[in-house]
């Protein structure tokens, strides 16, 4: 393919590790334990969110491939993981709409 590989827990590519070495952001760094490679996760996540075209899925999905036959695989990969945590949310926490009698005050 093109020469890079992913590195981490968050499989984070190292063609994008070329961009931040300006920053001294090395490999070594992202493949430590503990939240840098995901707060680098997050900060691509709102970058391809931020300026890639398409639905939020979509752009989403660009942080594993901007190919389109695999960015529909994560895509919707994507789009059922949310359901199911939208599901297990709603399923478990008090939200305005389901207040418990005599619970809250106004």
């Amino acid at each position: 393919s093109n020469g890079t590989h992913d590195v981490g827990s968050m499989q984070f590519n190292t063609a994008y590790l070329q961009d931040l070495s300006k920053y001294g952001i090395t490999p070594d760094h992202v493949a430590k334990p503990g939240c840098y490679a995901y707060d680098l996760a997050a900060w691509r996540v709102r970058l391809h969110i931020k300026n890639d075209k398409g639905d939020i899925w979509t752009k989403a999905a660009n942080y594993h491939s901007r190919t389109p036959k695999y960015n529909v695989k994560y895509r919707a990969d994507l789009i059922a993981k949310a359901t199911k945590w939208a599901d297990w949310l709603e399923n478990r926490f008090i939200t305005e709409n389901n207040k418990m009698p005599g619970v809250y005050t106004d």
